[in-house]
């Protein structure tokens, strides 16, 4: 199913715009948690050392923070290609 129409055109204004951007920033920052979270399942621990639940934490935490850098970074390129995406879509329908 092929959506025609938007309600409005929400992003005339920079400040729209700049929601737009950032609210693509945090998708993309999303994005990469879960990818990181899906690859740290693999690394196999040892056991040797059982830092418990305070590690694991420490550890969700550190790799959220990675997901914001690379996100912010744009080393990904997923929010700036989503933005433009958006923004093109919009103006096509309001010309």
């Amino acid at each position: 199913m092929k959506i025609e129409s938007y309600p409005l055109n929400l992003y005339k204004t920079q400040a729209d715009q700049k929601k737009l951007r950032s609210a693509c920033v945090e998708f993309e920052t999303i994005f990469i948690s879960k990818l990181l979270e899906g690859l740290r399942k693999t690394i196999d621990k040892s056991g040797f050392i059982d830092a418990g639940q305070g590690e694991e934490i420490f550890t969700d935490m550190l790799y959220d923070e990675y997901a914001k850098a690379i996100a912010q970074n744009g080393s990904l390129g997923l929010a700036e290609m989503m933005y433009k995406d958006i923004l093109h879509k919009t103006k096509l329908h309001y010309k």
